[in-house]
Order: C-alpha cells, then sequence, then structure tokens
C-alpha cells in the first residue's frame, strides 16, 4: 500500500496481525526509490501479494453456477425442475437466463427450509460473487461453494472471521453446511477449534458432548501466516517474547454440519431460558467429560438450531439448543503458566463482573455462569416488558461500559455493582422490573405455559404483535416471572462476590430513586411504589466482608458454592422453568436502532463484534504497530 502526501510517500504493508511502514521518503528528489518499489512489487507472485489460491470465482453460467442456482431454489422448484431437466435433456429457456435467485426464493416454505433460504440469499445481488473454497483437511483437499457472507467481523486486524452458508462439492444435494473462514491466534498452547470440536465429537471420556456443532472437516490454508509480529520482534530485540502486543495469526478453515439461528429469534422467555439451561448441560458435560471450559459464552455463541423431526406422522421443525464457537476453550487441567494471548480476549457486554475487573484471572466455571445470566438480561431488557425508558442508557451502562486507568479498559461500575449487591437498577435508580406482557383487547395478562412440557418449538411470534416497554398501561401491571430466576442467579453471583472477589465498589450510585428525571416527577413516587412492590428486592447490599455474621457467612458459602456447580445451577433454572410462564410474552426490539455506545472499541453484543472478539490489551487500549521500519 502506499500512502501519498504531497511530495512524500510511505510504503505500508498490513496483515491480520498489524502494519509495517517505512520511513516517508521525497519520491520527487528520490524516485528510484519509488521506482524500485513499484519493479519489485510487480514481479511478486500473487502469493505473496495476499492472493488467497485456495479462493476461486464461480462463473454463473458454469455447471457450479448452475448447481449452486438449483440448491437456492425452494425443495418443490428444484424437484419440479431437475425432473423436467432429466426427461428433455435440458434446461428450460427461462432457467437459463436466471442468474440468481428470485426474491421469493430467499424465505422458508417448508421445515428444515431455513439453512437453504439463507443461501439462496447469500446468492441474490447481481455484484456477488460466488466462490469455491478450500478446506484443506487432514484427510485431503474438500471443497465448497459459497455466496456472500452470513456473517463478517469488521475491522483491519485480529481474525477477521467471516461465515458462510455452503454447499459441500463432495454432496451436492446433501444438506447445507457451515462454514467459518478465520485467522486464528497461533500461539503456543491454543488449539484449532476444529480439534477442539474433535474431542467433544468424540466417543472417548465418557462420549460425545450434546448440543455441540458437528466438525465435518477443518485445517490451516496453505502457509498463510502473518509477518508484522516478526518486523516487531525484529526491531525490539532487547524485548522477550511475552512483550510482544502483537500476535501470530494462521489463516483457517472450518466446516460444521449444523446451521443454526441467532438467540434473537426465540419464540418467548421460557424458550430462551430452555436454551440457556440445555446449553448450561452441554457447558457441563464438556467441563466433567473432557476437561474443557468454554470461556466465551455470548450472544453469538449460544445458537437455535432447527431440526426436521416426526412425531405422531407429523413433520415439525424442532429448536435444539447448540453451544457454538469453541476456539477460546482451554483444558481446565493445562498448567497455569501465564496467559497464551498477550491480549484479554472474549466478548465484552457477556463477560464477568471479574474477569474484567481482573484481566489476567484464569476463567473458572463461575466466569461462564456469570455470562449466561448476562446473556439472558441482554435478551429480557431487549424483548419484554420492563420499567426501563431508556434501554439504549442501560446497554451503554451495565454491558458497553467500563472505566479506565492508564489505558487499560476495566469493568464498568454498573455491571460490578450490579453482582456484589445482587441487584439490578434502572439508569434513574429504580430497582428494575420485568412485566407480564397484556391483551390489548381485553386488559388482562396473556395466557401462560404451565405446564412442564418439551422445549417449544414452532415458528416465532411476530415481535410487533406487543407493545414495548414504554408503552406498559399505568395500572400496576403483574410482575414476569423471569424476575424471581434473576433473584435466585443474583443471590447466587452476589454470594461468590462478596466472599471471594477482591474488589472497590462505589456506592454513590446506588441509591434508589436519586436520578430520576425532571420530566417524570409527577409520576415518580406512584412508579417507584410500584416497582418496589413488584420487583425482586430480598437481596441486600452486602456488608463488607469483615462484618460477616458467621450464620450469613455459611449462607453465603452454601450459594456461592452452588455457582461452581454445573448440576446445582441446572436445578435452580429447571425449578424456574417448569412454574408457568407467558406464552406472548416479547415485544417488539426496545433497543434504538441507531444505537451506539459511548465508549469507542466496544460492540452491540452481537457476534463477537468488530473482530468476533473482543479483544482489550491489558498493555494499552490501542494495539500497537511496527513502524519506521
Amino acid at each position: 500500500m502506499l500512502i501519498i502526501f504531497g511530495k512524500m510517500v510511505r510504503v505500508m504493508r498490513w496483515d491480520r496481525s498489524g502494519v509495517v511502514a517505512t520511513k516517508p521518503f521525497d519520491y520527487v528528489a528520490h524516485p528510484e526509490l519509488l521506482l524500485r518499489f513499484i519493479w519489485r512489487f510487480g514481479r511478486m507472485t500473487p502469493e505473496q501479494r495476499g492472493h488467497d489460491p485456495t479462493a476461486t470465482r464461480v462463473a454463473r453460467d458454469s455447471a457450479l453456477g448452475k448447481l449452486m442456482l438449483e440448491r437456492a431454489k425452494p425443495p418443490s422448484k428444484s424437484q419440479d425442475t431437475r425432473a423436467q431437466t432429466r426427461a428433455d435433456g435440458a434446461d428450460q429457456p427461462h432457467e437459463q437466463k436466471r442468474s440468481q435467485p428470485m426474491p421469493s426464493d430467499t424465505e422458508p416454505t417448508i421445515p428444515g427450509d431455513y439453512p437453504r433460504a439463507l443461501f439462496a440469499k447469500s446468492l441474490m445481488g447481481n455484484g456477488t460473487i460466488w466462490w469455491r473454497l478450500r478446506v484443506d483437511d487432514a484427510k485431503g483437499y474438500r471443497y465448497f461453494l459459497v455466496g456472500k457472507t452470513h456473517f463478517r467481523a469488521s475491522g483491519l486486524s485480529g481474525r477477521g472471521t467471516q461465515t458462510f452458508v455452503a454447499v459441500d462439492e463432495a454432496d451436492p444435494y446433501g444438506p447445507f453446511v457451515y462454514l467459518k473462514d478465520a485467522w486464528r491466534v497461533a500461539h503456543t498452547g491454543i488449539d484449532q477449534e476444529g480439534k477442539i470440536l474433535e474431542r467433544l465429537n468424540s466417543n472417548d471420556d465418557g462420549g460425545p458432548v450434546p448440543y455441540v456443532p458437528t466438525v465435518r472437516c477443518h485445517g490451516d490454508v496453505e502457509d498463510q501466516t502473518t509477518r508484522s509480529q516478526e518486523i516487531w520482534r525484529l526491531k525490539n530485540k532487547d524485548k522477550s517474547e511475552q512483550e510482544c502486543p502483537l500476535k501470530t495469526h494462521r489463516h483457517y478453515r472450518l466446516v460444521v454440519n449444523e446451521v443454526g439461528k441467532p438467540l434473537t429469534s426465540f419464540r418467548n422467555m421460557k424458550q430462551l431460558v430452555g436454551v440457556i439451561i440445555v446449553c448450561i448441560r452441554a457447558h457441563g458435560a464438556a467441563y466433567n467429560r473432557k476437561r474443557l471450559i468454554h470461556r466465551d459464552i455470548s450472544a453469538g455463541n449460544v445458537l437455535i438450531h432447527p431440526v426436521v423431526v416426526v412425531r405422531n406422522g407429523v413433520i415439525r421443525e424442532e429448536m435444539k439448543p447448540l453451544l457454538a464457537d469453541w476456539e477460546l476453550a482451554k483444558r481446565v487441567d493445562a498448567p497455569e503458566e501465564g496467559p497464551r494471548q498477550p491480549d484479554r480476549t472474549g466478548t465484552w457486554q457477556f463477560m464477568s463482573a471479574n474477569a474484567l475487573h481482573t484481566p489476567s484471572k484464569r476463567i473458572l466455571v463461575q466466569d461462564d455462569m456469570e455470562s449466561f445470566f448476562h446473556l439472558l438480561l441482554y435478551h429480557a431488557i431487549r424483548f419484554i416488558p420492563h420499567n426501563c425508558r431508556n434501554v439504549g442508557e442501560f446497554m451503554d451502562a451495565y454491558f458497553d461500559g467500563h472505566t479506565e486507568e492508564d489505558g487499560i479498559c476495566y469493568v464498568g461500575k454498573d455491571k460490578l455493582q450490579s453482582m456484589y449487591y445482587g441487584k439490578l437498577t434502572t439508569p434513574r435508580g429504580l430497582a428494575l422490573c420485568f412485566y407480564m406482557p397484556r391483551d390489548e383487547e381485553h386488559g388482562s395478562p396473556l395466557a401462560t405455559t404451565s405446564a412442564p412440557n418439551a422445549l417449544p418449538t414452532g415458528k416465532d411470534t411476530d415481535p410487533s404483535a406487543h407493545p414495548p416497554s414504554s408503552d406498559v398501561p399505568q395500572e400496576p401491571p403483574q410482575a414476569h416471572p423471569i424476575n424471581n430466576l434473576f433473584e435466585d442467579f443474583l443471590r447466587r453471583l452476589q454470594a461468590h462476590y462478596v466472599l471471594y472477589v477482591d474488589c472497590e465498589v462505589d456506592v454513590s450510585s446506588t441509591s434508589s430513586g436519586s436520578t430520576i428525571a425532571d420530566e417524570d416527577a409527577e409520576d415518580s413516587y406512584l412508579e417507584s411504589e410500584i416497582t418496589d412492590i413488584l420487583a425482586s428486592t430480598s437481596a441486600s447490599k452486602a456488608p463488607p466482608k469483615g462484618e460477616l455474621s458467621l450464620e450469613r457467612r455459611a449462607e453465603l458459602e452454601l450459594l456461592a458454592a452452588e455457582l461452581s456447580r454445573h448440576e446445582d445451577v441446572l436445578a435452580f433454572l429447571s425449578r424456574h422453568w417448569k412454574k408457568p410462564w407467558p406464552a406472548k410474552d416479547r415485544c417488539r426490539d426496545q433497543l434504538p436502532r441507531n444505537y451506539q455506545p459511548k465508549t469507542k472499541g466496544m460492540g452491540t453484543g452481537k457476534k463477537r463484534t468488530a473482530d468476533a472478539t473482543f479483544e482489550t490489551s491489558t498493555h494499552k487500549l490501542k494495539r500497537s504497530r511496527t513502524s519506521d521500519i
């Protein structure tokens, strides 16, 4: 890359680790320097220039292009066209003219059609490039056909993760698969995600772990490795390997069998809680059988996988939980010899307050259980009624908030206070309370699902069918059962923080009602009274550790111990799940569409935002670069 400013120019080389730049030079006074670079660059191979020989374009009128179009059609159209082609020996004229799927093809038509609809959508657009990607598996080469990305991380450095719904060329009319293309961190002690999944899928050590992706193939992409970190080491020979702020990344591809839906597609809160419970069970199986801990529980890593089943002779689609993205998983019995990476790694919004407060700490079961709590809260605050009038402000303070010291980002005070005091508050200082939805026509609470049953399945409800929190009626609403679940969860989290987390908590902003907005002053008394009646407020402020009575300490020790045992967490969550829940409690998304966190570098909580993972350096917030070579 050439950066020209006036008579001066810099030559820059960029890769996923960082940027290497020359000193600026005067190309008018010294044109031979610029000409020499251009001459040498023109004689480099495509691979040396950064081209990937394992990714080739697919022409739309080629045999592979026609196959991709065929697979993008809804099942009825695809079968009719293939039968007509076999009968006539040639494609129909109107089929030959089509170069991309029809817009109607991008909607599921039958149970299990979700992956096909996503694939059809990925082929849409005249400027969309279709690709044939090679995966260098240990057993040999595999080829996959893809359109545009299903997900693509932003940013010029880091993993650069992008994912695709793909057709396996070796099984062209088989199930669609999911392909992940990323620049993995290639440091000692960090396994390929495919190897971790192979361990989870294996019959050894107690058998396969349920509800995790099934690996089809995986492998590094030739010898495509970053070099910026090598230049840094050459320029900093007096510094140790651990002081290098740049990571070594290798190009890597992974293919799994499951194509999951985002967690935001949940039908109601009971289904969401059920998905979380099952994923905690999968987390426990991985921990106890395979001695692996996930370490990155987040909104993008807990999915809903649609599967087709036959019950009583009826074909239907059921939603199977899926705990995905195990690339940051670590062996529980691995020796603790310092961090494997120079940065704290994870998804900021869902990391435990303790992990954000102490970046160098080892991630434990308690941290991942807390991440599941944050995951539930994240979806509750967005999709069910409550008394928080500014969801964007709450999201910014609780999920995206941080404190900064010496250029290092630490946990935001709202998340830390919530864990230490065992309660949730709105930006206005009120106890956060979630409400039952109301039947707009009859003014009564909607029906509940009371009997214990299988995980709810079927089509998603229309999110616009229920009013947002700002439309909650003036009369006192009924409290949602999620309040009791959050209260129970917070009691265990609070016990853990009071006993075992060494931190100083600012109590200046914990007094209820001190920040009520002026324009709501007339209604603040009524709202505060109603909220205090309905909210789950039994968890009291935690006293300093030295003031704990023996009885209180014993009680906290029992609660804190439960947080470290999967079976105990599953037990209390399951008890809540079996109670009556509203069948239709989801409202439209209450997070403003234009929401942007006030903090630069913090994302919105989607799939490992900004780089498929948040990486806040334990040295400095900004990534270092190697320059002036």
